[in-house]
């Protein structure tokens, strides 16, 4: 009997570890422009690595230049529109009002709360010229503000503001292509902290949860590279029955931030474990990034973000699966076994 046992407790294990299929899942690779410049190489590498899905970010205050007028310096949405439908790419948009602990609203729109008429109206004219540049593209979602959570948590009563503005956006979204799905993104901390309620009253004007995860201490520090498992299950948890979309998600391999590429790729390999044990609930992830943003992105992302430590630079400065220039780390070649396992 002993000799029984054993085989079939191995066999049980094995089974445990098998990968899920890739079914109805969407992954995506946020594709850093590269330092030689040629993105579509970048991009096709990453497509061989599993990506199937793409994000495009846009800050209100960088479309409307003029009150009523959308000039951006380059239209990147037209841009858009002509470079991913032939390569069968659909692309996941994130507009922000708002975005992590800025306000990026127009400058003339920023004294106004956020359920002013006058805000609301001028965001479903931008939705209007937003749509129109890109008629071709498949588009799954749009996320209405990044991590908005961080910004409105600066003042309580900003929670009842973006819930009517986000009420609006989201009908407006809905007349003008019914088939996208609405989302706000909102970072886990936020979901796990004390204004989660006030976060459920904005998720209940969504069709998906929009989310964001770094899995990091206040310092920026990592945690272990399993701490994304529960990143997933308590993201699952507060959706309560919405599909999770992770707009944002990856681990850095700085030492200045307590980590090595053994721990990223580590993480890679972590995270789609936990995806296989959520894979009906979470439907979309996208990594960032595919790599390493050169110096001087670092000082542009800690202006805007105004805040510098160095922590918070080697965190930015080394989420990428590649080295700045292309070279692999460990973690891009977990990236391309984890998906190959899955049949992406």
């Amino acid at each position: 009997m002993k000799r029984l046992l054993l085989p079939l407790f191995l066999l049980g294990a094995a089974a445990a570890e098998t990968p899920a299929p890739r079914g109805d899942r969407w992954l995506g690779v946020g594709v850093t422009n590269p330092k030689d410049g040629d993105y579509a190489k970048a991009f096709e590498e990453a497509q061989k690595a599993g990506l199937r899905h793409n994000v495009l970010s846009f800050d209100w205050r960088d479309l409307e230049t003029k009150p009523g007028e959308f000039k951006p310096e380059v239209n990147y949405l037209a841009i858009a529109n002509a470079w991913y439908p032939p390569r069968k790419i659909p692309v996941h948009l994130m507009l922000r009002p708002l975005h992590t602990n800025q306000d990026a609203r127009p400058e003339w729109l920023k004294d106004k709360p956020l359920d002013d008429p006058a805000v609301i109206a001028a965001f479903g004219k931008l939705l209007d010229w937003f749509f129109a540049q890109i008629p071709d593209l498949d588009v799954p979602s749009i996320s209405i503000g990044s991590e908005s959570d961080i910004w409105l948590s600066q003042d309580e009563k900003r929670f009842p503001q973006f819930r009517a503005f986000l009420k609006a956006a989201a009908e407006r979204v809905k007349k003008l292509r019914p088939s996208v799905r609405v989302a706000s993104e909102l970072t886990l901390s936020g979901m796990r902290g004390k204004f989660a309620p006030r976060l459920k009253e904005i998720l209940a004007l969504c069709d998906v949860c929009g989310a964001s995860d770094y899995p990091l201490t206040p310092e920026n520090r990592v945690l272990a590279p399993d701490a994304v498992a529960l990143s997933l299950k308590d993201a699952v948890a507060f959706a309560g029955g919405k599909p999770v979309f992770f707009y944002q998600l990856g681990y850095p391999s700085g030492a200045g931030c307590g980590s090595t590429e053994e721990k990223q790729a580590q993480f890679v390999r972590e995270l789609f474990k936990a995806w296989d044990v959520h894979a009906k609930a979470v439907a979309f992830v996208n990594i960032t990034w595919s790599e390493d943003v050169p110096a001087a992105t670092v000082d542009g992302y800690t202006k805007y973000y105004q805040y510098d430590t160095k922590e918070f630079r080697d965190f930015l400065g080394t989420l990428g699966l590649r080295h700045e220039g292309g070279k692999p780390k460990a973690a891009w070649g977990a990236l391309a076994e984890e998906t190959q396992k899955r049949g992406w």
